[in-house]
């Protein structure tokens, strides 16, 4: 998603839930801002989901889901609990999928595999088209060397920079 979710060699800078968010607000837009989404931890990202799932489906346009984090569809946002799996014992974790098992946020890597995070899929389809593609579309995105040469097309259209397209 532009140039917010991108790689780290592997390690977290203790910026997920920043880098998520930032990603998240580059696709769906200022709207996010009017939610009441806590904007401290990746858990609370998870507490607030799954208290509004009506505002969960309607702002961010996912919905909760038991699937495994491993097998999440592109786009899904996955929170791993305070302490869960490795995660920061002070505000847990949060990732995006992009698939082929794994997920990005201030840091690149595959999916943990040692417990069920919660994970929350996209309710409209996501569309994988490549960056040349994307290039072709006009858009000022790219996916340049640090980024994950992956791009999607979001809910028929509706995403970041010119509003139609986003770079994971």
């Amino acid at each position: 998603m532009t140039n917010t979710v991108q790689g780290s060699n592997n390690k977290s800078i203790s910026q997920c839930y920043g880098y998520v968010w930032k990603a998240l607000r580059a696709v769906i837009g200022p709207k996010i801002d009017a939610t009441s989404v806590p904007a401290n931890s990746a858990y609370q990202f998870a507490d607030w989901a799954d208290r509004n799932p009506d505002e969960l489906s309607r702002v961010f346009q996912l919905k909760k889901s038991t699937v495994y984090p491993e097998n999440a569809p592109l786009g899904s946002v996955i929170v791993w609990n305070r302490s869960q799996c490795g995660a920061s014992p002070l505000h847990g974790h949060i990732e995006i999928a992009i698939g082929g098992g794994k997920a990005c946020s201030d840091y690149c890597a595959p999916i943990r595999n040692c417990s069920l995070p919660r994970v929350y899929v996209p309710s409209s389809s996501y569309t994988k088209i490549s960056a040349g593609e994307l290039a072709s579309l006009g858009t000022t995105a790219s996916c340049g060397p640090k980024m994950i040469e992956v791009c999607i097309k979001y809910n028929g259209g509706v995403a970041s920079c010119n509003r139609k397209y986003a770079c994971l």
